[in-house]
């Protein structure tokens, strides 16, 4: 039997917005603003993490622009 390592799910829009979150084996939850996961996740959550701000979600061209932005770095 393998064990699971973490898992992350999306969660319904809470306060019309959509959040991702995260558990690890020892329980731990997170909930993530902006956030990757796969490969490169670490150089596009660093990009997220300096380019992130709650103005650049509230329209959805900005938001579009910030992933945009944070994929085309590691491509």
């Amino acid at each position: 039997m393998e064990r699971v390592l973490r898992f992350s799910i999306l969660s319904e829009p809470i306060y019309r917005r959509v959040q991702q979150r995260e558990a690890d084996p020892s329980g731990t939850h997170y909930v993530w603003k902006a956030n990757a996961i796969g490969q490169d996740a670490k150089s596009v959550c660093e990009i997220l993490e300096k380019n992130y701000a709650d103005e650049s979600i509230e329209v959805e061209d900005l938001t579009i622009k910030l992933v945009m932005k944070a994929l085309l770095e590691v491509v």
